[in-house]
């Protein structure tokens, strides 16, 4: 999904969508978090919690 659509769906700014989907979104507030959460599960066809959206770059 372009960061444009994800944009309009989740009304999250370009510049966090785009960190999030490169795996740099270093801080967050709650309601952007259940945003994405909401915009993964959409994507995955299945609800989703939080730490099904999240992978850990150190492992």
């Amino acid at each position: 999904m372009s960061i444009q659509k994800a944009n309009e769906k989740t009304g999250l700014d370009k510049r966090t969508l785009s960190a999030a989907k490169k795996g740099h979104l270093d801080r967050g507030h709650f309601e952007t978090l259940f945003k994405l959460k909401e915009l993964a599960s959409e994507l995955a066809g299945k609800p989703l919690n939080l730490e099904e959206i999240f992978t850990d770059k150190d492992n």
